[in-house]
Order: structure tokens, then sequence, then C-alpha cells
């Protein structure tokens, strides 16, 4: 390739990337979360009349600290116990917090006849989560709101879903290798359902540490303390 077809390659590439909707959300990144950002559990109040998570943050200088207009939070993490690759009786199970005592926040364990590894629980509680939200706005609940952002403590599910998805598509879920994109069937499920919803709503992943999910680690543990005894059916 010549010196200007190197050139318009990298002008598509930067408008290409340009024109995809932002999926990551970094509170540390724009002051209106604070000077020195806030923790996260400063950062996300419980509305028990409305029974969701709002944001909050300052909307301009000089503002007070008030809600994020129309933006929704949910916490989703997956785990595992033992080792899939080693143990046939490993399982894993999905949580999806939406706040003290709310009668969304839900748990699940996988199938088993899917790999029963965190990464794929984590994506099962996004899968689970992002259904739930359909759900609310199908029911009118959410009409006129502009963004849900999903709080996950794993790098792999943050930047599978919002940066590393669009090679992915572009290559036909192959990676860079040339091996088949881990969890791809489940991916390319949630990545669908993200593109649908992006026509009304954004859908965003905020990072955190694992002592910021705390609520939803804890509905991942009781649904695989329980386990089939407890009534949590398994992921479809």
């Amino acid at each position: 390739m010549d010196l200007v077809g190197m050139m318009v390659h990298e002008k598509y590439k930067l408008t290409l990337a340009q024109s995809r909707p932002r999926r990551n959300f970094n509170p540390r990144k724009t002051r209106r979360y604070g000077r020195i950002t806030f923790d996260p559990d400063y950062l996300v109040r419980y509305s028990p009349k409305w029974k969701y998570a709002r944001l909050y943050n300052f909307p301009f200088p000089g503002a007070h600290w008030q809600p994020r207009m129309r933006t929704l939070v949910v916490s989703v993490d997956g785990g595992s116990r033992g080792n899939n690759r080693l143990d046939p009786k490993s399982r894993a199970a999905w949580g999806v917090y939406f706040g003290p005592d709310c009668p969304r926040n839900a748990c699940g364990m996988l199938d088993r006849a899917v790999p029963q590894t965190s990464s794929r629980a984590e994506l099962e509680a996004v899968r689970n989560a992002l259904g739930i939200v359909q759900g609310m706005k199908k029911a009118g609940e959410l009409d006129g709101w502009r963004e849900v952002i999903l709080k996950v403590d794993s790098d792999y599910v943050a930047r599978s879903l919002s940066e590393w998805i669009w090679s992915w598509e572009q290559n036909g879920y192959v990676t860079r290798k040339g091996t088949p994109v881990e969890h791809g069937d489940l991916i390319r499920e949630i990545h669908a359902t993200i593109n649908s919803m992006e026509e009304e709503m954004a859908v965003r992943f905020w990072r955190v540490g694992r002592e910021w999910n705390r609520e939803a680690d804890a509905l991942v543990n009781h649904a695989l303390d329980d386990g089939a005894d407890s009534g949590y059916e398994d992921s479809p």
C-alpha cells in the first residue's frame, strides 16, 4: 500500500471509530463527578420510591450535587466455584443488583451446558440486566431515559463490549490469533441487544474495583450457596 493509500485507510479507520457509540463510562475524566472523583458508592444513590439507583454529579460549575437526569445504574457480577476445565462439578452463577431490597434484584445459576467460568457468568449477568431494563422500558417505566450504566468489576467484560467488540464483529468473531472469540455466541447476542437499545438509550460500562461491587457479588454467592434447592432457575 502506497503512502496515499495508507493515509486514506487511516482516515477511514478514524471516521469509523468516531461513528461508533461510546460504551465506556469513566467518571474520573470529568469534573462533574467531583474535583477529586468520589468513590462509586458516593456517586450512586438508590431511590426507594422508584426502586432504582441514579448517578449523582455537578451538572455545571457552581451547581449543587444532584442526580444526573434520566440515567439508571445497575450493578452486575458473576462467579464460579471450581475449575471448569478440570472439575466437572464446577458451577457458576450471576447476580444483578438494582438496590437494597429491590424486587428487581436477580440471580441464578448458569445452564450446565455452557462453560462454568467466571467470565461466562459475568456476561450472563449483563444479558440478564439488559433484559430487566428492556422489560422496564416496555412497561413504560423508563420513557425518555437516556442511558443505563452497568457497573462491573470485570475488565474483560467491560472491554469486550465497549472496545474489542468492533474488531471482533468485523472479523467474524475471530481473534487476531485466528481463534474463535471465547463466549462469542453470548457476546454476539449481547451486542445485538445493545445495538437495538441504543436507538433510544445509551448503554455504558463502568469498570470499578471489586470492593465497589459487593452487593452484586453477594447475589452471586447467594445463588451458589443455595444452588438448585433455592428455586433459582438456570439461565437459558
